[in-house]
């Protein structure tokens, strides 16, 4: 596949492509799109929605079956899609479906499914006083069932200090296998 040197040119060239693309070369079109300075994908922001929308639609309807050699490509294809919604607040609902389009190939659950089981955990220890963020983090490789990992943050504010807390989660299992704070210290609630 060509290697494009502005995001225009990758534009038109997905356009010309077919509606559904082959994984490589939905991968390769991703992989350089998110290559491209964000100012350079805020000046043409309807293109880069119906950039968004045609590689959405296209991984949405397509047949194959996602491999292992393009779950870290489309973990961090998620995140930079979540990120562009604090460049692009107003497509809020938008960004995050495609992000839990792209998610639900690789994964059992959503950001928004791990958090939920973070707040159940937390209810059942009244001495975790932390506050749950809206920041979650997937970690393909982690120790929990099955490796995959939805690592979500809280935070305790001490003495005017923030400090994290972190609840993790198996992707297979959907449980919380255990928590650690700012220090690396497991199940401080436990002890």
């Amino acid at each position: 596949m060509k290697i494009f040197d502005k995001f225009t040119t990758l534009a038109d060239a997905l356009k010309k492509d077919s509606t559904f693309l082959f994984l490589e070369d939905e991968s390769q079109y991703i992989s350089q799109l998110m290559k491209f300075p964000i100012e350079e994908l805020t000046s043409s922001r309807d293109l880069l929605f119906e950039v968004l929308d045609y590689i959405d639609t296209s991984h949405t309807e397509s047949f194959y079956e996602m491999t292992s050699a393009y779950e870290e490509l489309y973990s961090h294809f998620s995140y930079w899609v979540h990120h562009l919604i604090s460049v692009f607040p107003e497509k809020e609902k938008v960004l995050e479906a495609m992000q839990e389009n792209m998610l639900l190939e690789i994964t059992q659950l959503t950001p928004k499914q791990a958090i939920l089981i973070a707040q159940a955990y937390k209810e059942q220890y009244p001495n975790l006083r932390n506050t749950i963020t809206n920041r979650t983090e997937l970690q393909l490789h982690f120790d929990v069932t099955g490796e995959k990992a939805w690592i979500v943050e809280g935070e305790d504010e001490l003495f005017g200090e923030i400090w994290d807390f972190y609840y993790v989660i198996s992707d297979v299992t959907g449980q919380v296998e255990y928590t650690f704070n700012h220090h690396g210290r497991q199940n401080p609630h436990l002890t």
